[in-house]
């Protein structure tokens, strides 16, 4: 079994940098907004109803729900790509989502990431 703190790495190095802003660069319009508002949630769970509200600004349907899900497995997918971490997103099974509280602040601990993502 894959220990989940062991994938994470101090995001510090030029290399690690690099990895994080490709990720974002490959990231679509809407996974990027995803990404940035569980990141200004900081550890807070968001719930779904909020994410697709903030994305969509009208309201929540079946088909923002199911939109947002397959959305959260893209952002996933492209971060388990690289060694920055093994889960970006947390999901909280009838809560919502949350950012990787040890990914969250490798981010806030690095100064230049930690602006990119503030001015999203």
């Amino acid at each position: 079994m894959i220990d989940q703190n062991e994938c994470i790495k101090n995001i510090s190095s030029p290399e690690d940098n690099y990895q994080f802003l490709e990720v974002l660069h490959h990231l679509s319009q809407t996974e990027t907004k995803i990404l940035f508002i569980l990141i200004q949630a900081g550890n807070k769970v968001v719930t779904r109803e909020t994410i697709c509200h903030q994305i969509w600004n009208e309201e929540v349907n079946k088909s923002h729900l199911a939109s947002l899900s397959s959305t959260i497995t893209r952002i996933k997918n492209k971060f388990q790509q690289t060694n920055l971490t093994h889960k970006a997103i947390q999901t909280l099974w009838g809560k919502g989502y949350r950012i990787n509280p040890e990914l969250l602040d490798r981010i806030q601990k690095n100064e230049a990431l930690h602006t990119l993502v503030s001015n999203g």
